[in-house]
């Protein structure tokens, strides 16, 4: 048996609730709100920059928040992310295609010390809804360009 269609108010209330799914992302990274930040993974989640690390997925939501804060260590980030495409496939699934623009400067302490990133490009997320509601499942940052500066 197949589960009903959604209603055109349940496919807005979703697309809403994913829009605050990502601004949440952005402001947990650049805010340091790592525990915030953890939450709005799937326990199963994956997460990539294959244009900036080929190769690497992160895994796991508390793996995903790990490495992303020890990356992040004494660096001030700045992300902002526009237009989001957002579809919603049935109840508990959805995906979506975010523009994408930030601003990264290296601390002293940090890996990179002087270092400035300025980077343009999308980020293409899978969602699943849990029972707190809707989580990423796999997120993929393609970059279009990154220009790179030294202080």
């Amino acid at each position: 048996m197949t589960a009903p269609a959604m209603t055109d108010l349940e496919r807005i209330l979703a697309i809403e609730e994913i829009r605050v799914l990502r601004a949440r992302y952005f402001s947990g990274v650049d805010g340091k709100d790592w525990a915030g930040f953890r939450a709005l993974f799937a326990p199963d989640a994956e997460l990539s920059f294959p244009d900036d690390v080929p190769g690497l997925v992160l895994r796991g939501a508390a793996g995903i928040a790990e490495a992303v804060a020890g990356s992040l260590a004494d660096v001030c980030s700045v992300h902002h992310g526009h237009m989001g495409e957002i579809s919603v496939h049935g109840a508990d699934r959805g995906s979506g295609i975010w523009a994408m623009e930030d601003l990264l400067w290296f601390g002293a302490k940090s890996s990179a010390p002087g270092l400035r990133l300025h980077g343009y490009g999308h980020y293409h997320d899978e969602y699943v809804r849990a029972e707190g509601g809707w989580l990423f499942a796999r997120v993929v940052l393609r970059r279009l360009r990154v220009d790179r500066w030294e202080a």
